[in-house]
């Protein structure tokens, strides 16, 4: 995948970061993330996943709930972060210092994995073909 062009091109799908793939759950077809509550996050909008800046996949996302900190439980935050309540807040607090959390929105996002474009498709052949070694 081509991001740094992609990000350029304002009808490409929007990037979400990921520094830690979280209880692995980028490797499954259908995973969660806890985001600060913001219009980035749209039911029906396709993105691309970045985990430690290198494109992983395509997603959708096809769910979203907006709740507090207040609200989150353990099936939540074990099955997001593989983290209990405690370590989920505490890790929240360090990513998001100065946060008054009994008003911050958050949004619980589901993603269904989808398959690349074909117009990436062709990119990422097109690349590999030019950089393989002629004969």
């Amino acid at each position: 995948m081509n991001t740094s062009t992609e990000a350029k091109n304002i009808n490409s799908p929007t990037i979400i970061k990921f520094s830690t793939n979280w209880n692995n759950k980028l490797s499954c077809d259908y995973f969660t993330t806890i985001r600060l509550a913001s219009p980035k996050y749209q039911v029906g909008k396709t993105y691309i996943i970045e985990l430690r800046g290198k494109a992983l996949k395509y997603v959708k996302m096809i769910e979203g709930r907006i709740i507090t900190m207040p609200q989150m439980n353990e099936w939540v935050t074990r099955l997001d972060t593989g983290y209990d309540r405690k370590k989920f807040y505490d890790l929240f607090n360090r990513m998001y210092p100065n946060t008054d959390w009994t008003t911050q929105r958050l949004v619980l996002c589901l993603f269904e994995t989808i398959p690349t474009p074909k117009s990436e498709e062709k990119k990422n052949n097109s690349t590999q073909q030019s950089q393989q070694p002629k004969p």
